[in-house]
């Protein structure tokens, strides 16, 4: 499932709330920094404020419930110093049915889409064959997956969002800066 919508500063920290206290999740960083062996997490939208420009800037997490039961896993990825001269490492946040939530922040006057995404069970049954992790896949509870990403998305599109352009919702905040002649488009 893939939903992008369009939302300001102040409509992501509304979201965040409902993430946090609502749905009772956890967000982690998509990976640590360079050369750290932490991804942080976050369980209130002051944690994410207090970090992110989230006007600016287009932070990634990965959003979890223990309701989905399935195991947030963090990845040592070694980086090719060939191709990486300023790092060595990092850490990626992993897990089947994580949801991805990824914020996009204004650009040269453009805001583009923020996105909430994940895997359905059929495609990460098919991934985790390839990967030889198909009882990783099974852990999950999937209806719960879905629940959750379905409630999130109803949340953003029918409760939040102020109109709708070409199927993306569009936060009040986002339509407040687009009546201010702020550009709303696709990803940059």
């Amino acid at each position: 499932m893939t939903y992008q919508f369009f939302a300001s500063k102040e409509d992501k920290i509304q979201l965040l709330e409902f993430i946090f206290n609502e749905r009772g999740m956890i967000a982690y960083d998509l990976s640590s920094e360079d050369d750290k062996e932490q991804v942080c997490q976050y369980r209130k939208a002051e944690d994410i404020t207090s970090k992110f420009d989230l006007e600016n800037g287009s932070p990634i997490f990965k959003l979890w419930t223990p309701r989905f039961l399935g195991d947030v896993t963090f990845r040592k990825i070694i980086f090719d110093p060939k191709r990486v001269k300023y790092a060595s490492f990092c850490y990626s946040t992993e897990g089947w049915g994580l949801i991805q939530l990824y914020f996009v922040g204004l650009n040269d006057n453009e805001m583009g889409y923020s996105t909430i995404s994940h895997f359905n069970e059929k495609s990460a049954l098919g991934w985790g064959r390839t990967s030889n992790d198909e009882q990783g896949v099974k852990k999950w509870d999937w209806k719960e997956v879905n629940s959750t990403s379905r409630k999130i998305k109803y949340r953003i599109h029918n409760k939040l969002s102020v109109k709708v352009i070409n199927g993306y919702g569009v936060m009040p905040g986002a339509a407040t800066l687009e009546a201010q002649g702020v550009k709303l488009c696709g990803m940059f």
